[in-house]
């Protein structure tokens, strides 16, 4: 027979206590008999209602989302710079809006030059008047806002018509057939255009009036020239400075924001006196067929 060593005595002795002291507990744990459960207590195995909270010592569920306004752990990224997925599109950009191009020249100088054709009123005491050479019309202006503007003109035009016995040469004084008449106008006039603006498209209308000077000249060769010999024989001329109006009608076309390229019809009333040489009043104005280009600074 074994003896026992102390060792084994001695876990023997707690065994045996703790054996000893589990009724005690559970008798603890037990409510006494006949005693009530506390109010809103749910019998024994049922389930917490719904939307219950956990304790204050219950872990988290998984992936639960952090509280509002907890700050990121040390060391890590904020949301925004977090790099783009492999293969992410391309965020969306915004397009700039679309601007009619004569919105944007508003508040700007502009000059403008080109030809034209012009048609001559008629007059009973002038035969055969016919445009010579081509019109022109230039000058510069400013866009005060996208409906008005307000320009100076630069207008030249000539005319020529038949010699008129008024103001012929006496026969035998000048080389025969060598007779030639003309009318030169040229003037400074304000013009005020209000135009209509529809896209690249741009409408107006325009009138004004300004100081216009009128020549009108008859020439002839001398009898007998062999070289050089305009305006080399009897001549005849009178000026007529005088005040013109006119009213104008265009389109415009931008083929850029700044460049512009436009067509007017331009009627402009003038009469200029040439009492001086017996020819009288005469009609100096008519109508102007113009195309040219205008750019904005």
């Amino acid at each position: 027979m074994k003896i026992l060593s102390i060792g084994n005595i001695a876990t023997f002795i707690c065994l045996t206590t703790s054996i000893a002291a589990l009724p005690a507990a559970f008798a603890q744990a037990l409510p006494p008999p006949g005693a009530l459960p506390p109010p809103n207590a749910p019998p024994p195995g049922a389930l917490p209602p719904p939307n219950t909270p956990p304790p204050p010592s219950a872990l988290p569920p998984l992936n639960a989302p952090p509280p509002p306004n907890t700050p990121p752990p040390p060391g890590a990224l904020p949301p925004d710079a977090l790099p783009a997925p492999v293969n992410a599109p391309p965020p969306p950009q915004e397009k700039p809006a679309k601007i009619p191009p004569s919105a944007s020249v508003a508040g700007k100088f502009y000059v403008f030059v080109g030809p034209g054709y012009f048609a001559p009123d008629s007059n009973s005491q002038l035969n055969n008047q016919h445009s010579e050479f081509a019109a022109f019309i230039g000058g510069g202006g400013y866009r005060f806002s996208d409906l008005f503007s307000l320009q100076l003109d630069l207008v030249g035009t000539g005319q020529k018509l038949d010699t008129s016995s008024s103001v012929a040469p006496p026969p035998g004084t000048f080389a025969p057939g060598t007779l030639q008449t003309h009318m030169y106008t040229d003037g400074l006039a304000l013009t005020a255009r209000l135009n209509f603006p529809a896209g690249r498209w741009e409408p107006y209308v325009a009138g004004g009036g300004g100081i216009y000077s009128t020549l009108f000249s008859t020439t002839s060769e001398a009898i007998g020239c062999q070289q050089h010999c305009g305006d080399t024989g009897p001549r005849v001329s009178s000026r007529s400075n005088d005040f013109g109006y006119h009213a104008a009608i265009g389109l415009d076309f931008h083929i850029t924001q700044k460049d512009v390229i436009g067509g007017e019809v331009r009627y402009l009333g003038l009469k200029s006196n040439f009492d001086d040489i017996g020819v009288g009043k005469v009609n100096a104005g008519g109508i102007f067929a113009w195309l040219g280009y205008r750019r904005y600074f």
